[in-house]
């Protein structure tokens, strides 16, 4: 996975600043609950999600700062309009996945760290 890394990613990630939920791109959210995690010996970390609507895979690479582990306790805002999400993503955070489609992923709630933001690959969607 070829990926564009931009040295402000350590700095933004080196402080857990808080983020107000509005100050996030919204058009295309869907709230989803961690369901499972499994990390494979390439350090890929595979979180699947659902919602009413179905169940998403999505995966990251384990040894990057924006690959949280969802609480199972908590709702999450997964963010999904592509053209949006990388560009905030460059813009925000200095790096974005190359071979997918990028998401965001961050608590519901009104605010929390920004280290509770999570940037993910989509790698598939079951409709219910």
């Amino acid at each position: 996975m070829r990926r564009i890394v931009n040295l402000a990613l350590i700095g933004f990630f080196a402080l857990p600043l808080t983020v107000l939920a509005q100050d996030l791109p919204q058009d295309g959210t869907a709230i989803v609950t961690f369901k499972a995690m499994v990390v494979n010996k390439n350090n890929l970390k595979i979180l699947t999600l659902d919602n009413q609507d179905g169940t998403y895979m999505l995966t990251c690479s384990d040894k990057d700062a924006s690959c949280i582990t969802p609480s199972p306790s908590k709702d999450y805002r997964l963010f999904s309009n592509r053209s949006a999400v990388d560009t905030w993503l460059r813009n925000n955070m200095g790096f974005a996945y190359d071979a997918c489609d990028n998401v965001l992923l961050w608590p519901d709630t009104k605010q929390f760290a920004s280290t509770d933001i999570g940037v993910y690959c989509v790698r598939g969607f079951l409709a219910k």
